[in-house]
């Protein structure tokens, strides 16, 4: 995988994930949630600072915060 960024926007390519790929939700090493895993390569508007990622979807709302 091979991720760029350009005026707000992260952009993944060159993505490889086998048919069955799923994940497994963590919280404080407390199992949350599960599902299949999807991919796309269009872009995703984020922020970030010294301490903080966020990635977000088209609508706006956060979908990953680390």
């Amino acid at each position: 995988m091979h991720a760029t960024t350009s005026h707000g926007e992260m952009v993944f390519s060159d993505i490889a994930a086998s048919p069955d790929a799923g994940y497994k939700l963590y919280e404080n090493g407390i199992y949350q949630n599960a599902g299949p895993m999807s991919v796309s390569t269009n872009p995703n508007r984020y922020t970030c600072s010294s301490t903080t990622l966020r990635l977000y979807w088209s609508d706006g709302t956060s979908i990953y915060d680390a």
